[in-house]
């Protein structure tokens, strides 16, 4: 049931008003409406039926009572019309539209009987749904958010593309176009900004915007943080246009300091910064600090967003690591041999930590069937396959089972799974701890159809 339901009165009192004589009073809420009454929920009718706005966009709702088999009296005191399928259902009476409530016109029905039915002629008169069909007299859906990327109304038009949004795509277009860079210190203040967007972590204040860009060929860190003696949130976009392109967002609370946020950036990758006031009423002076820390390639320091580092091995850095992966050595069934302590410190595994040195190989099943792989060194060293090679998240195995050898008695590690004909497969022998967990193995590749 929607929304609450007075209490019944005594004697002399009303259904859901104030109490009689001996009764005590309700909540407030009116309950057997009469038919073409303003309703929310069945309950609040006399004929236990609401034609909902939300439900069928009957503006405000619709007190409706059957009279299908009550020769023709209406429960809510309606005029009793015949409807088709629907058999016979009671309406609100009318001679004229003056005798219906906004949204609503005075309409014959087949037989002639007269009756309120929808017409609604602006938006003010469908509080729910919020837009008035006026083709139809119903209240309508519609785009209430132009930059989620979903078509909130259904009418296979989203965003900038609905007619719905005409007025509110122009002011973001407009906010986006006029857009100044991030400088490394700003002080500024929301009440002179604009109202257009919104974030997962703020409301809807008003909001200042830059936009930042890397320096040509240089990708890094941007770390944004924002001091405010009121209620603010702090928000990066890929897009400025774009709700669903944000890449981090933190509120900030009144007179509270605020954790940097940081956002990875490649070379040239442009991202919009907001400054946004968490409600109406709380815009206000704030000051805005932010740094970009460059990814340094062959400082030997492997930096987001760099996944490698290691000029010496192929000559440059690559943020998808697509050198190390093109330098993969193709691993032959048998024995392989090699030493980490010449590898490269580009990919990690789930089960072995950040920044060792790894030897890569690339191996291509010939067919559908069982590889089982056997690292053996007197070094510590973890050993994991990737059905490609720059992703972590395309790990499909990562064994760390044995700790370094003892003596002349190597560590071994051993690792079988189900692997797919002409699906290349990437095999990396990875230091476990630091890079001093390095050192010369073997390898041992078999496979079973």
């Amino acid at each position: 049931m929607h929304g609450g339901i007075g209490g019944a009165g005594g004697s002399g009192g009303g259904i859901g008003g104030a109490g009689g004589d001996a009764g005590a009073g309700g909540s407030g809420e009116s309950r057997n409406l009469p038919d073409g009454a303003a309703c929310t929920d069945d309950a609040m009718c006399a004929g236990s039926f609401c034609n909902r706005e939300d439900l069928n966009g009957w503006p405000s709702g619709y007190c409706i009572s059957s009279c299908e088999h009550t020769g023709g009296t209406c429960a809510g005191h309606g005029v009793c019309i015949e409807t088709g399928s629907n058999g016979h259902l009671c309406y609100a009476a009318c001679a004229t539209s003056s005798d219906c409530r906004p949204g609503y016109a005075c309409v014959p029905a087949a037989d002639g009987a007269l009756s309120c039915r929808p017409a609604c002629t602006e938006d003010a008169q469908c509080p729910t749904r919020g837009r008035c069909n006026v083709s139809t007299g119903l209240c309508r859906i519609y785009e209430a958010i132009c930059d989620d990327r979903a078509d909130d109304d259904f009418d296979a038009a989203f965003d900038c593309d609905d007619d719905d949004c005409e007025g509110p795509c122009a002011a973001i277009a407009a906010t986006c176009a006029a857009t100044p860079p991030l400088p490394p210190e700003v002080a500024g203040d929301t009440s002179l900004g604009t109202n257009v967007f919104a974030a997962g972590c703020t409301g809807a204040g008003r909001e200042d915007v830059y936009l930042f860009v890397p320096p040509e060929e240089q990708s890094g860190t941007l770390s944004v943080a924002i001091e405010s003696d009121t209620d603010h949130g702090l928000y990066v976009r890929g897009a400025c246009d774009d709700r669903t392109t944000e890449l981090a967002c933190a509120q900030l609370a009144a007179g509270g300091g605020a954790e940097p946020i940081e956002v990875v950036l490649s070379a040239g990758e442009p991202v919009t910064v907001v400054v946004d006031a968490h409600a109406p009423g709380e815009e206000g002076p704030y000051t805005l600090r932010s740094t970009f820390a460059p990814a340094i390639c062959g400082d030997g320091a492997v930096s987001r967003p760099e996944q490698c580092d290691d000029p010496d091995a192929f000559g440059a850095c690559a943020e998808d690591c697509s050198s190390v992966c093109e330098g993969a050595r193709e691993a032959v069934l048998g024995v392989n041999t090699g030493d980490t302590r010449t590898g490269t410190i580009a990919l990690r595994g789930s089960c072995s930590m950040p920044d060792t040195r790894e030897d890569v190989y690339r191996f291509t099943p010939p067919a559908d069937g069982k590889l089982t792989l056997a690292l053996s060194s007197a070094t510590d060293l973890t050993l994991s396959v990737r059905s490609s090679c720059p992703w972590a998240s395309a790990e499909l195995a990562c064994e760390d089972a044995a700790q370094a050898g003892v003596g002349d008695a190597p560590a071994i590690e051993t690792l079988a799974l189900e692997v797919t004909g002409g699906a290349p497969l990437f095999i990396v022998v990875d230091g476990f701890w630091s890079q001093a967990d390095a050192g010369p193995y073997t390898l041992d590749v078999s496979f079973a159809p």
